[in-house]
């Protein structure tokens, strides 16, 4: 059994109710938590559900993929969102509505994201920090 730990505003509560009803174990979070209490969440989870504003994370992307692909999670995100890098090994899926999220979790989970995709992910973003770290360390 998959457990989907997601954020989720009001649109969303539709979503998570179809979810249950599938049989998935899904915990809904506060928007803020604590250190401590959200890297837990992320070491729970399977899936990360990430419906962030386009226009706001188009060209950076979000610490919270950084985090979901280090925990090893499966992760949801809206189409044209930064982070490229991490999120196109097979361990990601994109939507551009809410209505096409089911359809992203059934491929996501239909090509074994939590296998060698996973893995994939990790040592790209490994490569990433370590390229940013040798960038650093040259400017000092």
């Amino acid at each position: 059994t998959l457990r989907l730990r997601i954020s989720v505003a009001a649109m969303f509560h539709s979503l998570v109710s179809r979810m249950l009803r599938q049989g998935f174990s899904v915990t809904v979070l506060p928007s803020t938590l604590d250190e401590e209490c959200y890297a837990d969440e992320m070491r729970k989870a399977d899936i990360v559900l990430l419906p962030y504003d386009v226009e706001k994370y188009l060209g950076r992307g979000s610490g919270v993929v950084v985090d979901a692909v280090a925990a090893g999670c499966g992760l949801l995100y809206t189409q044209g969102m930064g982070n490229s890098e991490v999120l196109n090994h097979g361990n990601a899926r994109a939507f551009r509505e809410i209505k096409e999220i089911p359809k992203a979790l059934d491929e996501l989970i239909m090509g074994n994201f939590w296998a060698k995709p996973v893995a994939e992910a990790r040592k790209a973003l490994e490569a990433l920090y370590a390229e940013s770290a040798r960038i650093l360390e040259t400017r000092i």
